[in-house]
């Protein structure tokens, strides 16, 4: 399986990162081959399933609680999900749910401080965002919702690796600052019970 060079630093790195029980979270259109003991979850199933996934559920994740039992997991990889999710308190809620108390929450999303969508956001122009995406997180507004669905963030690293030369063109990256990176990785901890 070849990932462009961004993708494949990400998932390397989420496999390095990923330990014990493992739920892959929107895993449909890019399964993860660095994680182990992985179990799969996306509201659309993979035609083929990789081997080192345990099983594959069919679900919609903002209702991710309903599928799983309390405390099931000790890692959750969220992997560029929660830019498309109409509500991401909910699915934080659910995941904080369902991992166990000495877990962790991996998430990446892209930033929205990536050139592209900077300079299109100031402009009012259309440029290099994908559409799809409903939520971009600047760091203090992910911060704030970790931690009023119940969240403490550990460390947030640069999960891309770099800076798109080429806005569609997720192979051409230049190395940058994390605060202009691509993607973000945020590894997090249960702190408390979410707001209600």
């Amino acid at each position: 399986m070849r990932h462009h060079i961004p993708d494949k630093k990400r998932l390397v790195l989420l496999g390095k990162l990923a330990y014990g029980e493992v739920l892959d979270v929107g895993s449909h259109g890019l399964q993860n081959p660095y994680l182990k003991n992985a179990v799969g979850f996306d509201r659309l199933r993979p035609e083929e399933i990789l081997p080192n996934y345990k099983k594959f559920i069919q679900g919609d994740c903002e209702g991710i609680d309903t599928f799983f039992s309390g405390s099931s997991f000790d890692t959750i990889v969220a992997g560029e999900i929660i830019e498309h999710i109409e509500n991401p308190a909910s699915f934080l809620k659910g995941c904080h749910k369902i991992l166990k108390d000495d877990g962790q929450l991996l998430l990446t999303t892209p930033n929205p401080y990536d050139w592209y969508i900077a300079v299109g956001s100031l402009l009012f122009i259309k440029s290099g965002i994908n559409y799809d995406h409903i939520n971009l997180f600047p760091f203090q507004a992910m911060i704030a919702l970790l931690n009023r669905t119940g969240w403490r963030c550990i460390d947030v690293k640069n999960a891309s690796g770099g800076m798109r030369l080429r806005p569609f063109h997720r192979k051409y990256f230049i190395p940058c600052p994390k605060a202009f990176a691509y993607q973000h990785l945020y590894i997090c901890k249960k702190k408390e019970k979410p707001q209600s």
